[in-house]
């Protein structure tokens, strides 16, 4: 019998595993659900093409994407016919001999595309021939969280069900944890084995250039780091300028976007593929199934949207193992371009309602009737009436999908779109019309297509695939649509033909007034959400003075300890020290304290190197106090400072950076300054923060959401601290945004008005309510190490109360110390199903001993937990 090593050779040519190979397709040899996580360029094809050769019987594969698919299929006959593949492209009689093939024997991997799984009597077939395997490949694509969700990925379940197969293993090259955890569900694992392998790339550099001359530095890395290359670009527009740049500086190369014509892109991917251009500028539509080993650059000319694609793309770097660089330039403005794509992908309910209406209007259906047809999309029109002349496709198909969730209205692509047709004449009618036509054709077809459709296409419209339907006939499809709509004009048939190239919607219930859609929005808040925590992470990515592949590792939980790589920018660039790290933030600090509408990053830093010529600034104390800094130095330190929340951009001139209240407790801790109006200040916003929390509260039951979808704790307090007046002023604040505002924005003002009433000079402390002056001297207690007992009997309130302050206090202060009040080792046990989402205390109480740990503490150190 055939070793695991001996078909790795036999079939692949290979001696031995690349790491972690072995143990993945050991794994799913053992029939056990796996999801194997391996970056572009690690192998992972490898993973499920050898369990499929070495199973009894053959092998399913879902891909998303046509020329990968061929190219795997290719690569896998090179020497003997193992695979094959059945999509869009192929006509029936080459549909036909691929199954022929897997009966035979000969195929033991089929490649699918993921939306022939919505047929029943291509399920039906497969089931039949009883496959072995089935194994999802792109997996990410099944998850909303995903980088690159596909609602097609979601119908594998159904399928797999249906064709009662329970050998499922899935494969992707990034998925972070909340994706993982998600493939898993969608994919109804059980005991599933995870493996996340492989980020770790050792031939592999990693640079980052934050502000500089793009395009002197681009000629620069291509200079140094050779080719061949790919330039990355966040746009269509950038790519042919970016390639116009380089052909004016004597560098052959082409460019490659999917508004280009597809014979150009293809040629022009061939090109580069061939050697004869040795740089392609491309926006992230390039790249996928690109089998080229010996790229050595991979630059970013702009900021990606997510570690995710960021991640990928690099991957296409060094596969032949030799020296390769991934450089990224960072601005500013590349930001707003990614805020740009992320307020065009989340629509609001005004636009989501706007667009119901519109519809509903151009396909002229009155209130509370029901329309069958399907309804042109017209984009000038919808635009025109909802006032939105930016209007987007993904913010339309964003609307839909939210529709078609509550039963309303869903989108028909014209790629869902399917011809029909039915017999309107009875039977003996149709009987007569064979008889008596002069073309044997026609006669054929009428005879083959009863005997297909059955009685069910003398009843109503039946879907049909014209290029099956012309491969069983012998016919050119032009030739079927011919014969079929002169049997059409003949009024032998009623033919539907889809015309192309136009999105519609169909409405799945009559119509309903605007104000009455019962819409969930809750999902489409989270996404929002998740969207820009994938951005931030970018972007903590580019400024982070860590390692860098480290930081890569940590985000898809592949944790090794004390990892550095060596290799990237950070771990070249000698380190600041830690005594230094406390200089520069102190001297930040201290520096923005003197300016209440704050200064710019790059104002900051001349400031502090004595770079200004402001005379202003020179009669600063910290004017020229950091001249020995480099700015590659300084401005990792300010942004850590932003991170922690020391300092923030202000909310009327988003390019000055303010100090925060944090920021001003900081120096007070520290005794670097010496500020009671700040220390009463700051008290005074905890209270302020208590009140709009019990409030966000309330309006979380009246919405049936969760608190943090309301208003996140993070933005609560930056309302506290700006604490605006007007619905103007609130809205300006960063992420603070409409629908927020129509759930409690009202209230959120009213608090803030009131209390700067209460707080108005000549107010006395007894106007402060009970419970704000509770909470002041709980919080004295608490930061003068007091234990939790101590502050109990000094308040004269119980323990439970005591817990639910400080609890409030550490919401708004996170970095507080609670060493005093909880154990390490409570926080410790506790750190992971608190993290996992468990919040019930009773249950959190149970993994501990009866009467070791008591309800306050596990509320306090949940508090922490959640804050950290």
């Amino acid at each position: 019998m055939s070793t695991l090593h001996d078909n790795l050779k036999k079939y692949f040519g290979y001696s031995s595993f690349r790491q972690g190979q072995e143990e993945i397709v050991n794994a799913i040899l053992s029939s056990k659900n796996t999801l194997t996580v391996l970056p572009t360029g690690g192998g992972k094809s490898l993973c499920y093409q050898l369990p499929a050769v070495m199973s009894p019987g053959f092998s399913i594969v879902i891909s998303p994407l046509i020329a990968l698919m061929k190219d795997q299929v290719d690569a896998m006959n090179k020497n003997t016919k193992l695979a094959g593949f059945i999509n869009s492209t192929m006509d029936f009689r080459e549909t036909e001999q691929v199954f022929r093939e897997i009966v035979n024997g000969t195929i033991k991997l089929l490649y699918v595309a993921p939306e022939r799984l919505g047929s029943v009597q291509f399920a039906e077939r497969i089931k039949a021939l009883r496959p072995y395997f089935l194994f999802v490949d792109e997996a990410h694509c099944i998850s909303e969280w995903g980088h690159n969700f596909r609602p097609s990925y979601r119908k594998i379940r159904e399928f797999v069900e249906f064709i009662e197969l329970e050998r499922i293993s899935a494969f992707t090259a990034t998925a972070t944890p909340e994706v993982v955890r998600d493939i898993v569900e969608q994919l109804n694992f059980k005991d599933p084995k995870i493996f996340i392998r492989g980020f770790e790339r050792e031939n592999l550099s990693l640079i980052v250039h934050k502000d500089v001359n793009k395009r002197s530095k681009l000629l620069e890395a291509i200079s140094n780091y050779g080719t061949p290359a790919i330039i990355y670009t966040a746009s269509r527009k950038m790519t042919e300028e970016v390639a116009e740049f380089l052909g004016l500086s004597n560098i052959k190369c082409g460019y490659y976007h999917a508004g280009q014509n597809t014979i150009l892109r293809k040629h022009t991917q061939e090109a580069f593929i061939s050697g004869k251009l040795a740089v392609i500028v491309a926006t992230n539509a390039f790249g996928m199934g690109i089998d080229k080993g010996d790229i050595r650059l991979v630059v970013h000319y702009n900021m990606p949207g997510s570690l995710e694609n960021y991640y990928q793309e690099i991957g296409r770097a060094g596969r032949d193992g030799k020296e390769s660089y991934a450089v990224l330039f960072y601005d500013k403005k590349d930001e707003s371009i990614h805020q740009y794509f992320i307020a065009n992908s989340f629509p609001t309910p005004e636009i989501v309602t706007g667009l119901y209406n519109a519809i509903c209007d151009y396909g002229k259906v009155p209130l509370g009737h029901y329309y069958e047809h399907e309804i042109i999309l017209n984009w000038e029109y919808l635009r025109a009436v909802t006032g939105k002349n930016d209007l987007s496709s993904a913010i339309v198909h964003a609307s839909l999908r939210l529709l078609e969730d509550a039963g309303y209205m869903r989108l028909v692509s014209e790629f869902s779109k399917k011809p029909t047709f039915q017999f309107i004449v009875p039977m003996s009618a149709l009987k007569n019309h064979v008889k008596t036509t002069k073309s044997s054709t026609k006669q054929v077809l009428i005879l083959g297509m009863l005997r297909d459709f059955g009685g069910s296409s003398l009843q109503s419209p039946v879907e049909f695939n014209i290029s099956e339907l012309a491969g069983k006939y012998d016919l050119s499809e032009d030739e079927l649509i011919n014969q079929l709509t002169e049997l059409d004009r003949s009024g032998i048939i009623a033919l539907s033909l889809p015309s192309l190239g136009t999105d519609s919607a169909k409405l799945l219930s009559p119509r309903t007034a605007a104000n009455r859609l019962n819409i969930n929005f809750k999902k489409i808040n989270e996404q929002y959400l998740f969207a820009q925590r994938k951005l931030e992470r970018m972007r903590d990515f580019i400024f982070t003075g860590d390692c860098r592949f480290n930081y890569i590792l940590q985000y898809f939980s592949e944790n090794l300890s004390e990892y550095k790589c060596k290799k990237c920018d950070n771990c070249h660039t000698p380190v600041v020290t830690d005594a230094s790290i406390q200089y520069l933030n102190e001297n930040i600090l201290k520096t923005l304290k003197e300016f209440e509408e704050g200064l710019t990053d790059l104002n900051l830093f001349n400031l502090l190197t004595g770079n200004s010529q402001s005379a202003a600034y020179k009669k600063i104390p910290q004017f020229g106090v950091c001249r020995q800094y480099k700015r590659h130095e300084l401005f990792p330190v300010i942004h850590a400072l932003e991170q922690h929340g020391l300092i923030k951009h202000s909310a009327q001139k988003k390019k000055n950076l303010q100090l925060t209240n944090k920021g001003i407790m900081q120096l007070i801790k520290t005794g670097v300054v010496t500020d009671e109006t700040a220390a009463t200040h700051y008290e005074e916003n905890l209270e302020l923060y208590n009140l709009l929390r019990e409030l966000r509260t309330k309006a979380a039951a009246k919405f049936n959401q969760a608190v943090h979808l309301i208003c996140s704790d993070e933005l609560l307090r930056e309302v506290v601290l700006i604490s605006p007046d007007t619905k103007a002023a609130l809205l300006q604040i960063p992420g603070f945004h409409e629908r927020m505002y129509n759930k409690f924005g009202d209230e959120v003002l009213e608090i803030i008005n009131e209390f700067k009433l209460r707080h108005m000079p000549g107010r006395s402390k007894s106007d402060i309510p009970e419970l704000a002056q509770n909470l002041e001297e709980t919080y004295r207690l608490v930061k003068e190490g007091y234990e939790l007992k101590d502050i109990a009997s000094l308040r004269k309130l119980s323990d439970a109360v005591i817990s639910m302050q400080i609890e409030t206090i550490i919401e708004y202060e996170p970095s507080i110390d609670i060493s005093h009040l909880v154990k390490e080792e409570i926080v410790e046990k506790l750190r992971v199903p608190v993290k996992n989402g468990i919040k019930d205390l009773k249950n959190l109480k149970r993994l501990f001993p009866e009467g070791g740990v008591s309800y306050p503490e596990i509320r306090i150190a949940a508090a922490k937990i959640r804050a950290s």
